[in-house]
């Protein structure tokens, strides 16, 4: 009895956000404008939205999941090196890992700690890694279907508490935003 009890609690997944996101895709087929958060991989159920707040501008965007919003932003116009994530208890600033190389960035998760989240293979901007940590864990995100940006899986295995929603929330903006806008 005791053994399946531990097996069923070790059977659920380890939410994030209060959510486990395990793919984030378009909600419009071939508009990059609004994109919607799932819990499942089947991308039935939906967790939250992450939508761009102006039409003509790529540098300012809102996010909801659950009851917890906020905004992303670039902190300097015309310079996507360094982003800024608010909600209304934190603000977060990441930034590129080298100045105008947008393959490496590097994203707080606490105190003094940061988590270099880079693109896996040099030649495929479309799977993203961090690096393994007894930390924090690890968080990848790849597209669905090679050449198509607008379906993204994720491998979320981020230690719950660790790491900063403000910080988790980047994981699945930046992949996305680079490979759409080409800064």
């Amino acid at each position: 009895m005791y053994l399946l009890l531990l097996l069923i609690l070790f059977s659920f997944q380890i939410p994030v956000f209060g959510q486990n996101i395990s793919g984030i895709e378009t909600r419009f087929r071939e508009d990059p404008s609004e994109w919607v958060l799932y819990r499942d991989s089947l991308k039935e159920e939906e967790i939250g939205t992450i939508r761009l707040r102006w039409e003509n501008r790529i540098d300012i965007w809102d996010f909801e999941i659950g009851d917890i919003s906020g905004s992303i932003r670039m902190k300097w116009k015309e310079n996507p090196n360094i982003w800024e994530v608010r909600t209304d208890r934190n603000n977060v600033l990441v930034q590129t890992t080298w100045k105008d190389d947008f393959s490496s960035w590097v994203l707080p998760y606490g105190g003094d700690y940061n988590i270099r989240y880079r693109i896996r293979y040099s030649n495929d901007p479309e799977e993203w890694i961090t690096e393994d940590s007894e930390d924090y864990g690890f968080f990848s995100q790849w597209t669905d279907v090679e050449g198509d940006l607008n379906s993204w899986s994720t491998n979320n295995a981020l230690i719950k508490g660790k790491v900063p929603i403000e910080t988790r929330i980047m994981l699945c903006f930046l992949p996305i935003w680079i490979n759409i806008y080409r800064p």
